[in-house]
């Protein structure tokens, strides 16, 4: 898609750049040990490192071989990664990327906008987040390292949507996501697992191991690393997955040495590994997001008055005291989690009110009939799983006839979809939400907004928070969203739960942030 750009728009430095022009802000030095191979016991099986096509592609393996143009901080704040820079027009219907010179993918091709282009519009095409990209409307290629996307209207939020790190948007070369389109790259074409990252996928026996090995030719960033940004040092020759799906065999693969990185690991296990002298152990932050979606469209909560009854009832504390110490979870019912995010709960406290007896009052005004609630849990996500006990009780306290399914995730897809089979679905997701994600929970899985929803006021601060330019602006706007989608009761945000990382005591340089960038960690022998 090509569209000449209006020679009469004048382009402003994105202010987000600012920190990293300053003298010296690029001067970061790697200077760990270099070597060695880090074993890693991964908590599933990576059938794809897709990320375009899908939020279920891990990006702790994603992003040892792709690299994004937009990183997010530990602040979830847009960071430049293969983009060295970006400007916005003064009308703001265009954003002009220049990319890093002397980039080049696994192969040796150069990168060039062609790349950003063609991965851009394969997001469009079939990327699970692609409706938060509807603003685009064309791309030019300038030259070889600079190209401008036009919009069909403003998009100050455009950045952080850029650098979310869950059905992300990764640069392919143009001809590998042309080739597969709206189909995923399987782990196992390896040689279409080609990015400009700084391990290259070397070698993979399914279910079993995949090894990457360093990119001798790696250009990486020279500022301080930060969250998902900044240096990657490449410090490990090597780096191998193996996937391991049971909790309590990562954590022996790690005690027994097999290992020396297994991830998400078993909050109750947290004092156990911190007194082991075989093991460390870090809390991931901000944690898992726990929130529970109710069905408006078929079944009893269809009525507002019983979504309430549910919000009124519920006691986060008790339902995350299930995964121990108050060190490990922390309540917020916003969808953005951590101190230095957007948002904190202040919005919705006052509809969590953990009262009973105002939510069986609520039960008997809906007119609640007794009729089965189907209440949908997958058994490999522990977050929600281990929660499932307590709310079902909870709400069973209200009197709601409510039948607990636990099934594992494939036939937790399947029963998702067909939106009459649940009533209430318990889910975690990623703490990196871009305020772009809000949309999303106005919709059902068809795209279509839901029942009796506030359409025009959502509309109105909804596209505030997204096409404004001043920060400020856009977090009040969706400020506004969090008191309206409260209201509403449609999804009950319950608050983070953070994952255990357990590593050997030879590992420094291991990060707590939510996604691992595990480039940075290096063996002290």
């Amino acid at each position: 898609m090509t569209h000449p750009i209006r020679t009469a728009r004048v382009y402003v430095l994105a202010l987000v750049l600012a920190a990293f022009m300053v003298a010296g802000a690029q001067d970061y030095m790697c200077d760990g040990e270099y070597g060695g191979v880090l074993r890693v016991a991964f908590h599933e099986v990576p059938t794809t490192m897709d990320v375009i096509a899908t939020t279920g592609a891990q990006p702790e393996l994603s992003y040892l071989v792709y690299e994004g143009l937009i990183d997010i901080d530990n602040a979830f704040q847009p960071v430049p990664s293969l983009a060295e820079s970006w400007e916005v027009s003064d009308d703001g219907l265009s954003w002009r990327f220049v990319l890093r010179s002397g980039v080049t993918f696994h192969d040796g091709a150069p990168l060039t906008s062609a790349d950003a282009i063609a991965s851009i519009e394969r997001m469009l095409l079939m990327g699970p987040r692609r409706g938060e990209f509807a603003a685009i409307e064309s791309f030019e290629a300038i030259d070889d390292l600079t190209f401008d996307i036009n919009l069909s209207r403003r998009w100050g939020a455009l950045p952080e949507t850029f650098a979310s790190t869950m059905g992300s948007l990764v640069v392919l070369q143009a001809g590998i996501a042309e080739q597969y389109g709206d189909e995923w790259i399987p782990t196992t074409a390896i040689e279409d697992n080609i990015g400009t990252g700084a391990y290259r996928l070397v070698e993979v026996i399914p279910d079993e191991m995949y090894r990457f090995v360093r990119n001798e030719d790696y250009q990486r960033t020279y500022f301080e690393p930060s969250g998902f940004s900044g240096a990657r040092c490449q410090y490990a020759d090597e780096i191998i997955f193996y996937p391991i799906t049971e909790e309590a065999t990562r954590v022996a693969a790690l005690i027994g040495g097999e290992v020396e990185l297994a991830m998400r690991l078993p909050s109750d296990d947290l004092e156990r590994l911190q007194n082991d002298a075989r093991t460390n152990v870090n809390l991931m932050e901000p944690g898992r997001r726990l929130y529970y979606k109710l069905n408006m469209n078929h079944g009893p909560f269809a009525d507002h008055t019983l979504r309430r009854a549910v919000q009124a009832a519920l006691d986060p504390a008790a339902a995350l005291t299930v995964h121990g110490s108050p060190d490990i979870w922390n309540i917020n019912h916003c969808a953005r989690n951590g101190e230095d995010m957007w948002m904190c709960s202040y919005v919705a406290d006052p509809y969590f009110v953990n009262d009973l007896d105002f939510a069986r009052l609520l039960v008997e005004e809906s007119g609640y009939a007794g009729e089965e609630i189907i209440f949908l849990i997958t058994d490999d996500m522990p977050v929600p799983f281990r929660t499932g006990p307590v709310v079902q009780d909870r709400l069973q306290q209200i009197g709601l006839n409510v039948r607990l399914v636990a099934v594992d995730r494939p036939t937790y897809r399947d029963m998702w979809f067909p939106e009459g089979e649940w009533h209430i679905k318990g889910t975690h997701s990623t703490a990196d939400v871009p305020s772009s994600y809000m949309n999303g929970t106005s919709r059902d899985r068809r795209g279509e907004l839901h029942p009796d929803w506030p359409t025009a006021e959502w509309d109105y601060w909804f596209v505030m928070s997204q096409a404004e330019d001043d920060l400020a602006i856009r977090q009040k706007a969706m400020e506004q969203l969090h008191i309206i989608h409260t209201q509403i009761a449609h999804e009950l945000w319950i608050g983070d739960v953070s994952e255990l990382l357990g590593y050997s005591p030879r590992l420094e340089g291991v990060p707590n942030f939510v996604y691992l960038n595990f480039t940075n960690a290096w063996f002290r022998d």
